[in-house]
């Protein structure tokens, strides 16, 4: 007897909590605060020409007034707006591949991530005994492997610099050429 109702108080139980489930009283709030919760902070516009963005942010609205979607949507700028072209100084931080940029630089930006470990067999900058077979070959065959990537390695097309022209390449293998005699 004493098996059958614990049986029945927990299949109870169950019901009682599976109809709370159902009912939504367990599980989820009302469908206000759902939208509340997930409820946009911003749009994305895509569609106007950038512009740069406002000199300074609006001061944070106190903790108590949480704007509502639409108004969060006119002070949000806009994603044009937000990846607006920095100042060039910050540009070429960001990216020092770019023209003009050093041998070292550049290999500091792009090349040392494999080059500095041999990773995948990559020669380390400064091994001698790795370099001297890529160097025999001549730096015109040096600079195919670098455009086009090595087949059958880890080394792909311009290394890991897409952004680097020709000219940036050949200047960074210099650099670690220079390094290895």
């Amino acid at each position: 007897m004493k098996g059958k109702i614990g049986f029945v108080s927990k299949a109870l139980a169950m019901s009682a909590w599976a109809a709370l489930v159902v009912s939504g009283t367990v599980l989820a709030d009302s469908d206000a605060d759902i939208l509340e919760r997930i409820r946009p902070i911003g749009k994305v516009n895509v569609a106007e020409p950038a512009v740069a963005p406002a000199a300074a942010a609006p001061a944070p609205a106190p903790a108590e007034a949480v704007p509502a979607a639409a108004e969060v949507a006119d002070v949000v700028p806009s994603v044009a707006e937000a990846a607006a072209p920095a100042a060039p100084a910050e540009t070429v931080a960001a990216a020092p591949a770019s023209g003009g940029a050093s041998g070292q630089e550049i290999y500091e930006g792009a090349c040392f991530v494999c080059h500095m470990t041999g990773i995948s067999g990559a020669p380390k900058l400064g091994d001698e005994a790795a370099w001297e077979p890529r160097i025999a070959k001549g730096m015109d065959v040096l600079m195919q492997s670098v455009i086009n990537g090595i087949a059958g390695t880890a080394m792909p097309p311009r290394g890991t610099c897409a952004a680097c022209s020709d000219a940036d390449l050949t200047v960074a293998v210099e650099y670690m050429v220079s390094q290895a005699q």
